[in-house]
């Protein structure tokens, strides 16, 4: 049987390697923060000091962790993986990250004769401590053909992409779905409260239809309850939208509601909400923004010369004063996050919703 190493025992990786334990793989596992190990080590894993002594007693390590800087130096850094490295050595990187990150780590453990994959997975831990994992997967074939009975361990359907950043190309795109859904629920949850009904009717209704997701059948349940207990944290799914946004540009895709999206996640975040579930982005609109589902929206007026963009929930108080000629463009603005104002105002919020005013030099209004 193969020897599998770890490295990355978080939420997802602890529950990857408890099933491959439970599935008679043995196990080397490593972690920077050593409490994390401990239900591994309970299990069977041996618990090492260093990714490479990981790699050392490995044919394969599987990586899990938080960002690309983390998978660089868990890889490249002293006492990394690389540090480690024998014959017959891979690595399959399980990390979200950028693909070209995927790319440039690929060619690089390829110019110290290290095979490698990528294998992004889509799934949380409670799914993965019963093997049930979707894995994507790219690199070389072959490779992936070796170790397909460890995959299909941790995974019930696996696919495989093709070149290497292929698999965190598609990993991102679901995971843009997954934020969008997210925030698409906790306004039609907001919504159905504000006309009075019960929101588990707005559910039991559009579960009746073609547009019900996994998460309007499982999630959203305990969204209503306030019930956040994170599986996917707010602020890891934000940090994958500034890797969705970064690759955007990278392939010259416009995405305008991956970037509202991550604007919200991230001023969510800031706010403290970074630590629960994502789902919570349900909590930091209802709660931090203090909507209660009382903010009443008005339709935008009509835009006068020397006059700045009125944000769409509060009256003529807060236009404010912009130039005394009409220029062609605004300069100075401060806009909204949320309700998409621009304001020039001293203050950090939009005076509407008390989203963060983010600066913009020239902003694109014209007025």
């Amino acid at each position: 049987m193969v020897k599998i190493g770890l490295v990355g025992t978080g939420m997802l990786g602890e529950a990857v390697g408890l099933h491959l334990l439970e599935s008679g793989h043995s196990l080397t596992a490593y972690n920077r923060t050593k409490s994390k190990t401990v239900n591994l080590e309970k299990n069977g894993s041996v618990i090492a000091d260093t990714p490479k002594n990981v790699a050392e007693s490995s044919e394969l390590v599987i990586t899990c962790v938080k960002d690309a800087d983390a998978v660089e130096q868990i890889l490249f850094g002293q006492n990394g993986i690389v540090a480690g490295k024998h014959d017959g050595l891979t690595v399959a990187d399980m990390s979200t990250i950028n693909p070209s990150s995927a790319i440039n780590f690929s060619k690089k453990l390829h110019e110290e004769g290290i095979d490698s994959l990528e294998i992004p997975v889509m799934g949380g831990p409670n799914v993965a401590i019963h093997g049930q994992l979707v894995l994507m997967a790219s690199g070389n074939k072959d490779v992936f053909e070796a170790y397909k009975q460890v995959f299909d361990t941790i995974a019930n359907k696996t696919f495989f992409l093709g070149k290497s950043g292929s698999a965190h190309s598609i990993k991102i795109a679901m995971n843009l779905q997954i934020s969008l859904l997210a925030l698409a629920l906790s306004e039609g949850i907001m919504l159905t409260r504000k006309a009075g009904f019960d929101p588990e009717k707005f559910l039991e209704i559009l579960n009746s239809t073609y547009f019900k997701t996994g998460m309007s059948e499982n999630k959203a349940h305990r969204m209503i309850k306030d019930e956040f207990e994170p599986t996917f944290t707010l602020k890891n799914l934000q940090k994958d939208l500034g890797i969705i946004t970064e690759a955007a540009k990278d392939f010259g895709a416009v995405l305008p509601m991956a970037e509202r999206a991550n604007e919200i996640y991230r001023d969510a975040v800031d706010a403290g909400f970074g630590e629960i579930d994502y789902t919570g982005i349900l909590a930091y609109i209802k709660n931090y923004l203090k909507t209660d589902f009382t903010v009443k929206v008005l339709k935008p007026k009509k835009i006068m010369i020397g006059m700045g963009v009125t944000c769409r929930g509060i009256c003529d108080q807060f236009r404010v004063k912009i130039a005394t000629k009409q220029p062609k463009y605004a300069t100075g603005h401060k806009r909204c996050t949320l309700c998409a104002a621009y304001f020039v105002t001293p203050e950090s919020r939009c005076p509407c919703c008390k989203m963060k005013l983010r600066t913009r030099a020239r902003s694109k209004i014209r007025i």
